[in-house]
């Protein structure tokens, strides 16, 4: 009888499963939220429809290449032209560097 009740509920683990991935796909959104939608924007056109995921994402990114691809005098350059202090833009590199290690895990 236990081993009935484990595979009963080891079914509908399964089952829960496969419909929230069919419903995730059928709603159109990934694990984050983020609809599935292919949206083109001319960001030099019109920068403010640039989704703030997407700008956040491709400004980590930029931040937390390596020193090789791009020189550390250089991000911090960028961070504080856009008008951060050489404390804050430490802060800044570390979270970009943390956001690199937890994409890549």
């Amino acid at each position: 009888m236990k081993r009935i009740s484990i595979l009963f509920f080891l079914m509908m683990v399964v089952v829960t499963v496969i419909s929230l991935l069919i419903h995730e796909q059928a709603s159109g959104q990934d694990h984050q939220g983020h609809a599935n939608v292919s949206v083109k924007v001319d960001g030099s056109i019109n920068p403010e429809q640039i989704p703030d995921h997407v700008a956040q994402e491709a400004i980590l990114r930029f931040l937390s290449a390596s020193n090789e691809d791009v020189p550390i005098h250089r991000k911090n350059a960028y961070t504080r032209l856009a008008g951060f202090s050489d404390p804050e833009g430490a802060t800044i590199l570390a979270a970009a560097y943390e956001f690199k290690r937890r994409v890549n895990e």
